[in-house]
């Protein structure tokens, strides 16, 4: 099977590569197709599209134009599309997005469109200045104030917000909803993460377990960040995935350090180490500023040193628990991975290991036979 196989945010794929990738296939294939699906939905529908833009507008129905930029113009994120709107009238003459949450994307939870303009950039716009330090210091410094101003209220469990459409409030309920867990969900992930509790005793102190709970920006990168020319925050996006978690996973956005996730040791990690420590300083001379104090600031220098920021960020990644767990878990107790090490720990990780052992590969099985099926159907 020479032909390739099209996926949703990633390069086609042969069968041989599919066959041979951890990753799973089957689901970036569907949501490709799902994609396409609810793309011909948004064009069926755009005489309703324009109504709204004409009603959010106050335009002219008779007189004012409105039209659905072809959907090779559309903006397409891992949970959104945005659709450009050219609009022609005497009170506004330009372009407006309305973006559109992908509902297979999300599996059941409900979402409302909504519209925005942009006029400045994102920070993946103006990747020229990632090491200019006057720039990267004006960002870290706005991300400083942001999280802290956000923490300035403490909450009383973690959580997500919801809109109540009918009373027009917001109210902290719900589990706490990000990213990551509507990827997982997305591709039907079933992770067990009661396992990682077992480690979370020597990473969570007991006079944490019941907060404080504090809001957080749980989508925080690059695309969502919209700045000046000067690198100040003017703007961000994707506002609902903020929720309320523990304050001990406050920490410096991945991103910004540009590690090799897979590989977060070595040069990656003294390059993380010293971006860590720069925006470290910054917010601690940015509380210290506001509240005199630097509560945060300290948590998060604990959360580091403890070995406790990996813990976290395991919890908040969606592949990288094997890397973490040979970097950084082994080593705090002293312990050296190896094959007769790795064997070893596989059988604590249940009882009756082996009739888990042939749960696992009848299901490798089965999904190896539903990808040559779909290989044969979609190539």
């Amino acid at each position: 099977m020479s032909l390739k196989l099209p996926l949703l945010s990633r390069s086609p794929i042969n069968f041989a590569a599919a066959k041979n990738t951890d990753d799973n296939i089957i689901a970036p294939s569907k949501q490709y197709h799902d994609t396409l699906d609810f793309y011909q939905t948004l064009f069926d529908k755009k005489d309703a599209i324009y109504d709204i833009v004409r009603f959010q507008l106050g335009l002219d129905p008779y007189r004012d134009n409105c039209h659905v930029s072809p959907h090779q113009e559309w903006m397409r994120g891992k949970f959104n599309v945005c659709v450009p709107i050219s609009v022609n009238s005497r009170q506004f003459c330009g372009r407006v997005l309305m973006r559109f949450p992908l509902p297979h994307m999300f599996r059941g939870e409900a979402q409302n469109p909504s519209g925005s303009t942009s006029s400045t950039g994102s920070i993946d716009d103006k990747d020229q200045h990632h090491h200019d330090v006057m720039y990267r210091q004006t960002l870290f410094r706005g991300l400083a104030r942001l999280m802290l101003s956000l923490a300035r209220l403490p909450q009383p469990r973690i959580g997500s917000f919801i809109f109540d459409p009918d009373d027009c409030i917001v109210t902290l309920g719900h589990r706490p909803l990000t990213c990551v867990a509507m990827l997982r969900e997305s591709e039907e992930m079933k992770r067990k993460q009661r396992k990682v509790r077992a480690l979370s005793g020597s990473f969570i102190e007991p006079y944490q377990r019941n907060g404080p709970f504090v809001i957080q920006m749980t989508d925080l990168h690059q695309s969502n960040i919209f700045v000046d020319e000067a690198w100040n925050i003017t703007c961000l996006v994707d506002l609902e995935w903020a929720c309320s978690l523990p304050a001990e996973m406050l920490t410096i956005p991945p991103w910004l350090a540009n590690p090799a996730v897979d590989e977060p040791t070595g040069e990656n990690l003294q390059h993380d180490e010293r971006i860590r420590s720069e925006f470290l300083t910054i917010i601690k001379q940015e509380q210290a500023q506001g509240t005199g104090r630097n509560t945060i600031a300290d948590l998060m220098q604990k959360t580091w040193e403890s070995g406790g920021a990996w813990f976290w960020f395991s919890l908040c990644s969606v592949n990288v628990m094997i890397y973490l767990v040979r970097d950084h878990f082994a080593p705090l107790y002293s312990i050296q991975l190896s094959r007769e090490t790795n064997e070893l720990l596989s059988k604590l990780w249940c009882r009756d290991l082996s009739a888990m052992v042939e749960h696992k590969v009848r299901e490798q099985e089965v999904y190896q036979r539903d990808l040559s099926i779909m290989f044969k159907t979609d190539c």
